[in-house]
């Protein structure tokens, strides 16, 4: 694990681009935070006219009012919960009615958990260690794609690599010395650092 101070070819800086990413990523929370904060008062007062309004709609008899500024009109919007998920499991396969069911996403600990039992069936403790020995059979680069057992049947998946930044152990505010602005971002790769020092 490196410590962050290396400078490959020396010009890229990794712990000033962790501490601009950070920076990035707090700024994002506040402008969200302050987004819903401000957002909240409207959507109240937005409700509240909707009510208002849907009542005196039905307390006048209409489906809908034509006015110089906009039409209001009522509409019915029905939705369908699950109260008791063994009765209703029971019925959709005791009758077949697969039409009741959304089949389009399969639920991720549960293709997770029939994964791992296969590759328990086949003697291994854990995914990590198939993993291991998949990689060793099949001869992986360590920055190949860590390789998984088949799905269920029906089922593809997906896997990416995503870069994640957590705080450091000490605590200390995010800053950098060099502020980030969002119009001097440029995305480029390590070999064209050397260009883009602006940041």
């Amino acid at each position: 694990m490196s410590n962050g101070t290396s400078k490959p070819n020396g010009t890229f800086d990794v712990a000033k681009r962790v501490g601009q990413l950070r920076q990035i990523e707090a700024k994002i929370k506040e402008i969200k935070e302050k987004h819903e904060q401000e957002l909240q008062q409207w959507e109240e007062a937005r409700e509240k006219f909707r009510g208002t309004l849907l009542q005196w709609l039905r307390s006048t008899n209409q489906q809908n009012a034509k006015t110089d500024n906009g039409t209001i009109y009522q509409s019915r919007r029905i939705t369908y919960r699950v109260e008791d998920q063994a009765e209703f499991r029971h019925h959709v396969i005791g009758t077949q009615s697969w039409g009741l069911v959304y089949w389009a996403k399969a639920i991720s600990a549960g293709v997770q958990e029939a994964m791992l039992d296969s590759v328990k069936a086949l003697g291994y403790r854990t995914l990590e260690d198939w993993q291991a020995a998949e990689r060793t059979r099949l001869n992986l680069a360590p920055d190949a794609d860590t390789p998984l057992p088949a799905p269920p049947p029906g089922v593809h998946v997906d896997q990416e690599v995503v870069l994640g930044v957590r705080a450091p152990t000490k605590p200390r505010t995010v800053g950098v010395k060099t502020p980030v602005d969002p119009k001097d971002i440029h995305v480029v790769s390590t070999d064209d650092q050397a260009k883009n020092e602006a940041l």
